[in-house]
């Protein structure tokens, strides 16, 4: 076999290969609940690259953690490995066995969840934001009742004085995480509010005495960052004021 020969067949060869890869990149990492799943056990989406990190993180979570996912058809995908970027919102996932990482189709996603140590924090679900940033977005689900508690976690580059990444290059800008909370009213209104007392009042202009005793009342302060304070602030309000 002459070099010519040799270079073609390894170039026929490598292409093989990568479309192998590429083929079995999208294979969930267990089989689904149901052997029903339209898809036939695949999710679609496509590679994912880390990119050379800023200071700070572009993840709401640093680990990878187990979780699942439905899709808007109901088919659902359990004990994936997960991650949340939450500088491009991509939902990423982890395929142990070929050792691929995927950014899943967010149009196919209807809701995930995510195991950590806060059970209560732990269910996402793709909506419809008509403001801005108008577009669909992962929303956390901290409280559902006829009231909800969502929180959008928003990562956003913040400049600052200069200095060398890992790889050496100059960079001056970290990443910087800021959670926006949203009250979802019983007509499906989204309307932002801070994690503080005066925040949460300020929506209900009609009732704001009665709140603030009701919250001084069950001793919530919002001294923390602690998202069950709020939620069980937003729990209290709904049992109070809209439980007929």
């Amino acid at each position: 076999m002459n070099l010519q020969l040799k270079i073609l067949f390894t170039i026929v060869f490598a292409s093989m290969m990568f479309s192998a890869v590429c083929q079995e990149f999208h294979a969930p990492i267990t089989s689904l609940t149901t052997k029903s799943n339209t898809l036939n056990y695949k999710l679609s989406g496509s590679q994912y690259y880390f990119f050379s990190s800023l200071e700070g993180s572009a993840y709401l979570n640093d680990d990878w953690v187990r979780g699942s996912v439905i899709l808007e058809n109901g088919d659902r995908y359990d004990s994936l490995l997960l991650k949340l970027n939450t500088f491009t919102e991509d939902l990423i996932t982890f395929n142990e066995r070929i050792g691929a990482v995927a950014i899943i189709d967010k149009f196919i996603v209807d809701e995930f969840t995510m195991d950590t140590d806060k059970s209560s924090e732990n269910l996402f679900r793709k909506m419809y934001f008509d403001k801005y940033p108008k577009g669909e977005h992962y929303f956390n689900m901290l409280y559902e009742g006829k009231l909800k508690l969502l929180c959008w976690y928003y990562t956003f580059e913040k400049k600052t004085s200069t200095y060398k990444d890992v790889a050496g290059i100059t960079r001056d800008s970290y990443y910087k995480l800021s959670p926006i909370y949203f009250i979802e009213f019983p007509d499906n209104t989204l309307v932002k509010v801070k994690s503080t007392r005066k925040s949460l009042i300020n929506l209900f202009p009609e009732q704001k005495k009665r709140i603030r005793k009701l919250l001084r009342k069950n001793k919530i302060h919002f001294y923390s960052k602690n998202t069950s304070e709020l939620a069980r602030a937003v729990n209290l309000i709904e049992t109070e004021f809209f439980s007929n």
